[in-house]
Protein backbone atom coordinates (compact mmCIF):
# COMPACT_ATOMS: atom_id res chain seq x y z
CA UNK A 1 0.00 0.00 0.00
CA UNK A 2 2.90 2.74 0.57
CA UNK A 3 4.35 1.59 -2.32
CA UNK A 4 1.17 3.05 -4.47
CA UNK A 5 0.77 6.04 -2.30
CA UNK A 6 4.77 6.90 -2.91
CA UNK A 7 3.84 6.31 -6.93
CA UNK A 8 0.23 8.18 -6.45
CA UNK A 9 2.52 11.26 -4.37
CA UNK A 10 5.19 11.57 -7.12
CA UNK A 11 2.80 11.84 -9.85
CA UNK A 12 0.48 14.45 -7.94
CA UNK A 13 3.90 16.63 -7.11
CA UNK A 14 4.61 18.37 -10.09
CA UNK A 15 1.02 19.76 -10.17
CA UNK A 16 1.51 20.84 -6.83
CA UNK A 17 4.99 22.29 -7.51
CA UNK A 18 3.52 24.29 -10.47
CA UNK A 19 1.01 25.67 -8.85
CA UNK A 20 3.16 26.76 -5.69
CA UNK A 21 5.25 28.16 -8.67
CA UNK A 22 2.15 30.08 -10.18
CA UNK A 23 1.38 31.23 -6.43
CA UNK A 24 5.06 32.72 -6.38
CA UNK A 25 4.64 34.43 -9.30
CA UNK A 26 1.51 36.10 -8.42
CA UNK A 27 2.75 37.24 -5.06
CA UNK A 28 5.98 38.50 -6.76
CA UNK A 29 4.04 40.49 -9.44
CA UNK A 30 1.60 42.31 -6.44
CA UNK A 31 4.86 43.13 -4.70
CA UNK A 32 5.91 44.95 -7.72
CA UNK A 33 2.95 46.60 -8.51
CA UNK A 34 2.60 47.65 -5.25
CA UNK A 35 6.22 49.10 -5.23
CA UNK A 36 5.51 50.73 -8.39
CA UNK A 37 2.31 52.30 -7.09
CA UNK A 38 3.77 53.57 -3.94
CA UNK A 39 6.81 55.26 -6.33
CA UNK A 40 3.79 57.04 -8.33
CA UNK A 41 2.54 58.25 -5.06
CA UNK A 42 6.03 59.67 -3.52
CA UNK A 43 6.49 60.87 -6.75
CA UNK A 44 3.04 62.75 -6.70
CA UNK A 45 3.62 63.75 -3.30
CA UNK A 46 6.97 65.20 -4.10
CA UNK A 47 5.04 67.46 -7.12
CA UNK A 48 2.67 69.65 -4.43
CA UNK A 49 4.22 72.28 -2.70
CA UNK A 50 4.05 72.37 1.20
CA UNK A 51 2.17 75.19 1.26
CA UNK A 52 -0.93 73.45 -0.11
CA UNK A 53 -0.39 70.60 3.03
CA UNK A 54 -1.02 73.25 5.19
CA UNK A 55 -4.09 74.76 3.63
CA UNK A 56 -5.45 71.17 3.28
CA UNK A 57 -4.62 70.61 7.24
CA UNK A 58 -6.76 73.64 7.85
CA UNK A 59 -9.65 72.47 5.77
CA UNK A 60 -9.42 68.83 7.15
CA UNK A 61 -9.57 70.29 10.90
CA UNK A 62 -12.17 72.60 9.85
CA UNK A 63 -14.35 69.74 8.25
CA UNK A 64 -13.41 67.66 11.81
Amino acid sequence: WSIHYKVFAQKDEPTQISETVLLINDANKSVQDADLSIEKANTSFKKVPLSEYKINNKSLQAAQ
